[in-house]
């Protein structure tokens, strides 16, 4: 019972340890039907309850992983559609034998089985990568509202990582990039990132240019440099190339001089935790504001989820399922 509780339990992240259950509870109920249908034929049928048990953990677990990341119910629609294939796959194998119905046939019966191996699939890889549907413009320019990414868990974290994240002691998630990690010290002058002593180059790199509309799931405006601007304008930021020491560099945007952001006394990067920022500097809460005021205030490296690989879908409106909205340009791109 104290595991099925576990599984059941909609407070707290996702694990990958409920990840691994789901599929184990998968793989043994559809071998234990496979024995019971050579050796029980008329008994198979009536275990729907094993059935309803798999389809049951893989609802809780998604919905909390749904709920984790914040996701819109189109998205819960999108999630489930490998349940609904264990579903149809269960239901396949199970049917009876007769040449006259059409799913019972050796097809249909393949058919089953490959969609039961495919949400077999989903998860196993869900224990070593995490998925992550941005919501917010603060990322951007490397992350768009309405990118899907996949973040590889277990990765030993750097100096301008891409990082996906819980938020204090809620379940919510959110993703930033790593500045400074433990024994770094860090300041802001001006907008500009003060690293251990030195200020962090920043090249300028024109603007970055996007449409004023609704944006996501969420149905956010970004804001714009040049003020503010009417559905369909042109809204642009200020693009600069910032280089860190290691050599990594990336593109940030600016929107305002002198914002409440741009000025942080210097600190020093305590023992298990990280400094992140968002890489649209003005529009993100992140560790220069402390958690009561809204921001992220120093990340403790066990929060860290995993390291953001790749852009896996696209968007850019709050339907993403809609192919007229899909970005085609950003499937599978590698992150900077």
């Amino acid at each position: 019972m104290a595991a099925l509780s576990f599984l059941f339990n909609f407070a707290g992240p996702a694990s990958r340890f409920a990840a691994v259950c789901v599929a184990l509870t998968a793989l043994i109920a559809h071998v234990c039907l496979r024995v019971l249908e050579e050796i029980a034929p008329m008994e198979a049928r009536y275990a729907y309850p094993a059935l309803a048990l798999v389809v049951a953990v893989l609802l809780t677990v998604s919905a909390r992983r749904l709920y984790d990341a914040g996701k819109s119910r189109a998205w819960a629609l999108f999630t489930l559609i490998p349940v609904w294939g264990l579903a149809a796959g269960f239901i396949i194998a199970l049917l009876p034998q007769r040449r006259g119905l059409i799913w019972a046939n050796n097809g249909g019966r393949a058919a089953g089985f490959v969609l039961i191996a495919f949400v077999l699939v989903l998860g196993v890889l869900r224990v070593w990568w995490v998925p992550f549907v941005v919501v917010s413009e603060s990322m951007k320019p490397a992350l768009l509202v309405g990118d899907s990414v996949i973040a590889k868990a277990g990765e030993r974290v750097a100096r301008g990582d891409i990082v996906l994240l819980h938020r204090g002691a809620d379940s919510a998630q959110d993703i930033k990039r790593v500045i400074a990690v433990a024994g770094d010290t860090v300041a802001l002058r001006g907008g500009q990132v003060w690293l251990n002593g030195a200020a962090l180059v920043q090249l300028p790199q024109g603007d970055f240019v996007e449409v004023m509309g609704v944006q996501g799931p969420l149905g956010a405006r970004p804001r714009c440099e040049n003020g503010l601007v009417g559905n369909g304008a042109i809204c642009r930021k200020s693009r600069l190339r910032e280089v860190l020491p290691n050599g990594r560099s990336y593109f940030t945007l600016n929107i305002e001089t002198g914002g409440v952001g741009d000025e942080m006394a210097e600190l020093t990067v305590p023992k298990g935790a990280l400094f992140v920022l968002g890489d649209n500097r003005d529009a993100s809460m992140d560790s220069r504001f402390d958690v009561g005021l809204g921001g992220l205030g120093l990340v403790r490296a066990e929060a860290v989820l995993g390291v953001a690989k790749r852009v896996v879908l696209s968007s850019d409106a709050r339907f993403i399922i809609a192919p007229w909205t899909l970005r085609l340009g950003r499937f599978w791109s590698a992150l900077d």
